[in-house]
């Protein structure tokens, strides 16, 4: 918000005739901030920073702008002009090159980029949600830190059985299907750093030795998914597949999560293909929207939400 001034008597003007400023000097008595108005009270704030917003829209439309001409734009004086357009200056939503016009600041196009992650996510949820309603299964999106591995998103099952995580919490890697997918295709040097151990045994099923482990990725990296039966939880499966970026590496997965009774080999043999696809239409999304981070999702503040 721009810092509002404490009106006094107006300042002499020092060329011209009394009571006849000109333009460059002249503040716009509407503004609120300078001039002769009364410029009290919220109201003449208010007519501060719309000028203000209206100064950075028009920059935003019309490129490179001195004050004169954002003055004819917003229609105010050049001095007001002028003076906003240093106040977004200071702050970062402007920035003024050699030639003294104003340009779109860093803040001004950090608030584009995050309303592209915002699209960019409600379309990831939109290929959950599809993944979701042909399988009838709980549909995660996850994503790895260190050696857990954190849920983001989850959209639940319509089954009146259904199996469910907690978005934030985290588990180990290793665990469950979204994890060993992100394993699989993890470079090798990264892959060994994560598979040092010690792995924790939360289950007989938990395959917690890290050449029995290492031989399953390679299966994993071919097959192009990973499947999980009772790893984590002795009643609960999953099939999982990685989201790649444009060098191949795994930002994340999708995954469905499934009452075990529900995942013998007919129902992993349906799956498999369906979560791979969505996994594969996630990565195209990031790689066209040209997402600036691995995903729209704070990972680390999700992360906490449970573990803090």
């Amino acid at each position: 918000m721009v810092a509002q001034r404490k009106v006094g008597k107006p300042e002499p003007v020092a060329a011209g005739p009394v009571g006849a400023a000109s333009d460059e000097a002249r503040e716009d008595p509407a503004d609120g901030l300078g001039g002769s108005g009364d410029g009290s009270g919220t109201a003449a704030v208010g007519t501060s920073v719309r000028k203000a917003l209206r100064i950075v829209e028009a920059v935003a439309e019309q490129g490179p702008m001195g004050a004169a001409e954002l003055a004819r734009r917003i229609g105010t004086t050049r001095a007001t002009a002028h003076r906003l357009g240093r106040e977004l200056l200071a702050c970062g939503w402007l920035t003024q090159g050699a030639d003294s016009r104003f340009r779109l600041g860093a803040r001004a196009f950090a608030i584009c980029t995050a309303l592209g992650r915002l699209e960019v996510r409600e379309e990831i949820l939109g290929l959950l949600g599809d993944l979701r309603d042909r399988t009838e299964e709980t549909v995660q999106l996850t994503a790895r830190i260190g050696q857990e591995l954190v849920y983001l998103e989850q959209l639940s099952s319509p089954r009146p059985v259904l199996s469910l995580g907690r978005v934030g919490e985290r588990v180990p890697v290793h665990s469950v299907s979204g994890g060993l997918a992100i394993l699989a295709f993890e470079d090798p040097g990264t892959q060994a750093q994560l598979l040092q151990g010690p792995l924790a045994r939360l289950t007989p099923e938990t395959v917690s030795d890290p050449a029995e482990l290492r031989a399953e990725l390679e299966a994993i990296r071919t097959r192009g998914y990973a499947v999980n039966l009772g790893r984590r939880r002795s009643d609960v499966g999953g099939v999982g597949a990685p989201v790649l970026d444009a060098r191949g590496r795994p930002v994340a997965a999708v995954s469905v999560c499934v009452p075990l009774y529900r995942l013998d080999d007919e129902r992993v043999a349906q799956l498999g293909p369906e979560v791979q696809a969505t996994a594969r239409a996630v990565g195209a999304l990031l790689r066209l929207a040209g997402s600036a981070g691995p995903l729209p999702w704070p990972v680390g503040l999700v992360a906490t939400q449970v573990a803090g």
